[in-house]
């Protein structure tokens, strides 16, 4: 009876690569889980007042730096919409129940208009449960530069504090967040390169090396950029391996992106990091299982096959390794465990393939 529990679960599970594209972005969101939290807030791009169409950009520049502001918050997880923004955004109605089909407790909106090298910003902070507007936000920032944005962004986190008792942000923590560049450039390639990377694509991730690279190249000293450059490398490596290609060169260099960060700014790198390093962390197991192999020692090869998949529980190979390994062994029980993985990474929860 085992024997053929065994053969149906390696029918079932082995041909899934052959049969289409991995679902990259649960594999990548499952790879980067956040801690878990009880409360979702969720912060949707910023209409665009002044109809300025090359401030498009700008509708995410918000909602991206808040989120990284916001991530300090224990209890609740902050996300952004990756969608084109729209007028109807603004709208208290329609953003509710956009953040209600999102799953969302919270939700902040906003509008901005430029004018000359000023900004006009307006912020909405909505509690969804209660259907109601809490707070409204407006001031004013210099523009291009981002020393007053982090300012304005200081005071939207102490009104997400004020609106949303499960936020919880201090307001000393926020220094280590604040993201320093006078350059435009930096900051738009910044931004799209975030926005691509949020996708959650295969063609998402290239784009964003692109823009990160591209970004460090209009402000060397940007460390924001550095550090998305770095997870788009380890993800992009991360790709490579599951494909059978060459990964190393991209997990090198995202070696090499995140030291720089942290010698520059090792407090804000500490923080990012922690979406980083699994994949590097990884790549050391993965090497290790395959040397244990090698050696025909297989209790070896499980053991460290199984980190890989405690350090990146979206990685659909190392778990299709991992149940391998184990079934051959006859650990069918242990097996079943990476199979539930398995069949969950690849139902893509209404991913399109």
């Amino acid at each position: 009876m085992i024997k053929k529990r065994v053969i149906f679960l390696l029918l079932f599970s082995w041909p899934i690569l052959a049969l289409g594209s991995p679902c990259w972005k649960s594999i990548f969101e499952t790879n980067e889980r956040p801690v878990s939290k009880n409360h979702k807030l969720l912060i949707l791009p910023f209409e665009n007042g002044s109809k300025i169409s090359q401030d498009d950009w700008i509708s995410h520049l918000f909602p991206v730096l808040l989120q990284d502001f916001l991530s300090l918050a224990k209890k609740t997880h902050t996300f952004i919409s990756v969608a084109d923004p729209s007028p109807r955004f603004f709208d208290s109605s329609t953003a509710l129940e956009i953040a209600k089909k999102a799953g969302a407790d919270y939700v902040i909106t906003g509008k901005f208009s430029r004018t000359g090298q000023a900004i006009n910003i307006s912020t909405r902070f909505l509690d969804v449960r209660e259907g109601i507007e809490k707070r409204r936000l407006t001031g004013n920032v210099e523009f291009p530069g981002t020393r007053t944005i982090n300012d304005y962004l200081a005071l939207a986190v102490e009104a997400a504090n004020d609106s949303f008792p499960d936020v919880h942000v201090k307001k000393k923590e926020l220094l280590t967040i604040r993201h320093e560049t006078l350059s435009n450039e930096a900051l738009r390639y910044f931004v799209l390169g975030s926005i691509a990377l949020r996708r959650g694509s295969l063609e998402g991730v290239r784009e964003a090396v692109r823009r990160f690279e591209e970004s460090i190249r209009n402000d060397y000293n940007f460390v924001p950029a550095y550090l998305g450059l770095a997870l788009s490398l380890v993800r992009q490596g991360f790709v490579e391996n599951m494909q059978g290609e060459n990964f190393r060169p991209s997990f090198t260099r995202a070696r090499l992106e995140l030291e720089k960060a942290r010698l520059m700014k090792p407090a804000l790198t500490k923080k990012k990091a922690e979406e980083i390093e699994p994949y590097l962390k990884a790549e050391t197991d993965y090497q290790l299982s395959e040397g244990y192999l090698a050696q025909g020692d297989l209790k070896g090869a499980t053991r460290e096959m199984r980190k890989v998949t405690e350090f990146l529980p979206g990685d659909l190979g190392s778990h299709e390794r991992a149940f391998e390994l184990l079934t051959k062994q006859g650990r069918i029980r242990e097996a079943e465990y990476h199979q539930r993985f398995i069949e969950n990474l690849n139902s893509c929860a209404g991913e399109k393939r």
